[in-house]
């Protein structure tokens, strides 16, 4: 079975987390889902006070296997600083208007960036961490 469509190169992803014509906090969405163990619904869902910067976590409740807190990268925690600076409330993940970013939305972003399905950057940030994890 071809998986390059299910997957995105880590150069890819390097770059695309680097490109400045990107807005912030479409470059911060997808780094949190390449970087964590966080689905799409479960970062759509965040709002503003499910984000603990200091401590670099994420309070997580619409996640599948109930309530739980995520540890996110301090280049996540940096951007998410200034994509939340200065509101104590609503969507992390906001279009210019204050609306919450749909999944659909969502998905075309990466769509129109990449060529591929947004899942994939999940499942090769996945896939990363299962085959060389951490030491």
């Amino acid at each position: 079975m071809d998986t390059a469509q299910l997957t995105v190169s880590e150069a890819d992803v390097e770059a695309l987390l680097a490109d400045t014509t990107r807005p912030l906090g479409q470059r911060t969405f997808w780094r949190l889902l390449h970087e964590s163990d966080v689905r799409i619904g479960e970062l759509l869902a965040l709002d503003v006070p499910d984000v603990r910067l200091v401590e670099r976590i994420l309070a997580v409740s619409e996640s599948k296997e109930g309530p739980c807190e995520v540890e996110v990268s301090e280049a996540a925690a940096n951007e998410l600083a200034l994509i939340i600076a200065g509101r104590s409330a609503g969507p992390v993940f906001a279009l210019p208007n204050g609306t919450r970013l749909s999944l659909e939305r969502a998905h075309a972003d990466f769509r129109e960036a990449t060529g591929k399905p947004l899942h994939t950057l999940r499942y090769s940030g996945l896939r990363r961490r299962v085959i060389a994890p951490a030491a």
